[in-house]
């Protein structure tokens, strides 16, 4: 019986669980937080900001920006390694070329558009 097929199957399958677990009890321990808060007579208003700075951190379009340069740079850099010694890395190259011109047009979109 091999198992790596197996172990191919179920590893995608643990990942997410993993993920979704984390996420769940990050959200759970934050709704603890805030009925905390509540209870004490305090203003969960106050600490809202910071329990959701991350959210706020993900539309920084300079994040995004030097992202897109990165994977921009990398992938032009495999596509023409591959050009030039004929590899098979001009796909991947390409590909992260992509995702790089999608990081900064989604900055130059959030620093056009959020204000």
């Amino acid at each position: 019986m091999d198992i790596i097929p197996i172990v191919g199957i179920l590893m995608p399958v643990l990942l997410v669980a993993v993920v979704l677990s984390y996420s769940y009890r990050k959200e759970h321990e934050r709704n603890r937080l805030i009925e905390k808060m509540i209870e004490k007579g305090q203003d969960p208003a106050s600490i809202l900001p910071l329990l959701n700075g991350r959210k706020e951190e993900e539309k920084n379009p300079t994040k995004h920006f030097k992202s897109g340069i990165t994977l921009t740079s990398i992938g032009l850099g495999l596509m023409v390694a591959g050009w030039l010694c004929d590899w098979s890395t001009i796909g991947i190259g390409a590909f992260l070329a992509i995702i790089g011109l999608g990081e900064l047009a989604l900055a130059w979109y959030l620093r056009k558009y959020s204000k």
